[in-house]
């Protein structure tokens, strides 16, 4: 980062020509008070004798010229010498600000150059501290967080009868993972805590903080960001939520991927996962637009597949407190062409109901690792009304706020208030 910037006060064209005129004031000023002084001096001698040296001086008339002199041409350069007193003044406080405002730039300047240094620094550290991670020639680095992560997907089995107890077991089973790595594992979560720590702590610019974190985060792979949300639910990594939150450090981890939507994930392929991830993401933005909106008519969103097989149904409450999310299934459409619809019969009419009951607790609770409100803090009701003369299933999960506090999506909320 070049640090030798040319720093160049602006001035208008206002500011250059009232500089040019205090520059030449005196040539003004001496040519207009001589012109001054010769038409006094003839004005006055107009009638005399000007050429008789032996008559007696005259001294009411030299005095009437006298007070003409320091009447008239005293108060222009009376005036002269204030405006040039005003102008001298106004572009020494002109020049302070620019000196000041130039020393503080340089300031900035400096502090950021050593931020960006450090920054540097600690990111070559972290990516090293990824090739450590090595079982073999064939599985290090990057590489080697993707197999552990397949293994951990592809070994984990739940009985919990909740969401919440889940999250308990998969904490343990990355606990696992954690023990058995720990040498280096405990290196690359401290280093990357370091790389935020610094970040966040340093005196720059908010704007600039947000870039480098981009920085950062954009290096993240889908497997490093599932170690990083489980690492961050343990007692080691429970310094790291403040800034998963406030730098929205899992944003684009997909949410079938983690082990609570393993029961879900083993019963369709890859590319299916991806439909499931991406409707996911559609409904987590509706939901958020809604809880910023001012605007009644933003709190509620439909929209049908394509086959009109499905149809789902967000409706946020006015005060933002409740959220209601619906999939509505139309059991009298048999041709199913809507890769969404493909997938969702896959699943039973529970499994339906506990996928998106357990997406609604992990965005509104989990996936903020509990920092805006808890599981006791939240009242979450869910069911499936069946209407049997219509053939349509409706299965419906509502979560709501038992402080009637308004519900958190994500540290933006925060960072952009609703005004009342």
């Amino acid at each position: 980062m070049d640090s030798s910037i040319n720093i160049k006060p602006a001035k208008s064209k206002g500011d250059k020509w009232e500089l040019r005129l205090i520059q030449n004031v005196w040539v003004i000023m001496s040519v207009v008070l001589s012109f001054l002084f010769v038409i006094g001096l003839v004005a006055f001698l107009w009638e005399k004798d000007k050429f008789a040296f032996d008559s007696p001086i005259d001294s009411d008339s030299w005095g009437l010229f006298g007070e003409y002199i320091g009447g008239i041409l005293g108060t222009i350069i009376t005036f002269f010498s204030v405006y040039l007193l005003i102008k001298t003044l106004r572009f020494q406080i002109k020049s302070n600000d620019e000196i000041n405002s130039n020393n503080k730039r340089n300031t900035e300047i400096y502090v950021l150059q050593q931020f960006h240094d450090t920054f540097t620094t600690l990111v070559s550290l972290y990516q090293n501290s990824i090739e450590a991670f090595k079982i073999d020639d064939e599985q290090k680095g990057k590489k080697f967080f993707h197999e552990q992560v397949k293994k951990l997907q592809s070994g984990f089995n739940s009985s919990a009868e909740n969401y919440e107890k889940q999250v308990r077991q998969t904490i343990d089973s990355f606990n696992s993972f954690y023990t058995q790595f720990r040498e280096y594992a405990a290196v690359y979560f401290r280093l990357l805590y370091r790389v935020f720590q610094l970040i966040d702590s340093s005196e720059i610019s908010e704007c600039k903080k947000a870039e480098y974190a981009k920085i950062v985060r954009c290096q993240l792979s889908e497997d490093e960001m599932f170690l990083l949300r489980y690492n961050a639910m343990t007692t080691n990594g429970k310094k790291m939520q403040i800034y998963i939150n406030r730098y929205n450090l899992l944003k684009h981890f997909p949410i079938m991927s983690l082990l609570e939507f393993t029961i879900w994930r083993k019963k369709i392929s890859e590319i299916e996962k991806n439909y499931i991830d991406s409707f996911f993401v559609d409904i987590r933005k509706r939901m958020m637009s809604a809880l910023l909106s001012q605007s009644d008519t933003d709190k509620k969103f439909k929209q049908e597949m394509e086959d009109k097989k499905y149809c789902v149904k967000i409706e946020i409450s006015k005060d933002n407190t409740s959220a209601k999310l619906e999939i509505i299934k139309n059991k009298k459409v048999n041709a199913v062409t809507d890769t969404l619809s493909l997938v969702l019969d896959k699943f039973t009419e529970k499994e339906i109901l506990e996928l998106i009951d357990a997406f609604i607790q992990e965005v509104y609770i989990f996936s903020n690792f509990s920092v805006y409100a808890s599981v006791l803090e939240m009242k979450i009701e869910k069911d499936i009304n069946k209407a049997v003369g219509q053939k349509q299933d409706t299965f419906w999960v509502t979560i709501k706020n038992k402080g009637n506090y308004p519900l958190i999506l994500s540290q933006r909320q925060l960072d952009t208030p609703r005004q009342s």
